[in-house]
């Protein structure tokens, strides 16, 4: 489940220190152990922080070790690395119809983001129909949430969502099949304690 929290960085000499949740309208302060716990990767020395571009002669093939990407790559400018990928895209997207690969639009493809507002994903689409040439455009939520939508379709006819997790503290009843909130959606869970005190019973 993408909640959309809003967290408050703690931070010291340019270090995160501490996570704190946030008053904001999905998790109203509260967070789950990810969101309060994982922000380690942040500082961590196997973290990319300039753009690398794959070295002359370096094979696509060869193995290659997270910790010493050097061997491989070297360090490129935002500019240089853009260009670079640009540059691959086009030169699929206009290969001719004769080569041996998929010709053209056909071997490119773009897979959304969840996190992605409306207008992100309108953008995104646009850009692989338009700019690739290419109809593979697809969405990670055809996978992750393929289930409910189904279900919604048949009980209500509709495949989105009729209210937000927190309209569980209105709720006369709350029924859980097969889940385990506590664990999986551990910020919603937080918001009834019916849900709370029942979600045990249903492990």
């Amino acid at each position: 489940m993408r909640v959309g929290c809003q967290l408050v960085y703690k931070i010291k000499n340019d270090r995160i220190v501490a996570v704190e949740g946030k008053d904001g309208p999905a998790n109203h302060n509260r967070l789950c152990v990810k969101g309060r716990f994982g922000f380690d990767y942040a500082h961590h020395p196997d973290r990319l922080t300039e753009p690398m571009i794959r070295k002359d002669g370096v094979s696509n093939t060869m193995s290659i070790s997270t910790r010493q990407p050097v061997h491989a790559f070297r360090k490129a400018t935002w500019d240089e690395a853009l260009d670079r990928a640009a540059a691959g895209l086009r030169r699929i997207r206009d290969r001719a119809p004769a080569a041996p690969q998929a010709p053209g639009g056909r071997a490119l493809a773009g897979f959304g983001s969840a996190k992605g507002t409306n207008e992100e994903a309108y953008l995104f689409q646009k850009l692989v129909r338009t700019g690739f040439g290419s109809n593979n455009v697809d969405h990670c939520t055809r996978l992750c949430h393929a289930s409910s939508v189904a279900a919604l379709m048949e009980g209500i006819g509709s495949g989105a969502v009729t209210a937000p997790f927190t309209a569980a503290e209105d709720a006369d009843v709350i029924i859980v099949i097969g889940a385990r909130p506590t664990e999986n959606h551990p910020v919603a869970a937080t918001f009834s304690s019916r849900l709370r005190s029942a979600a045990p019973r249903f492990s």
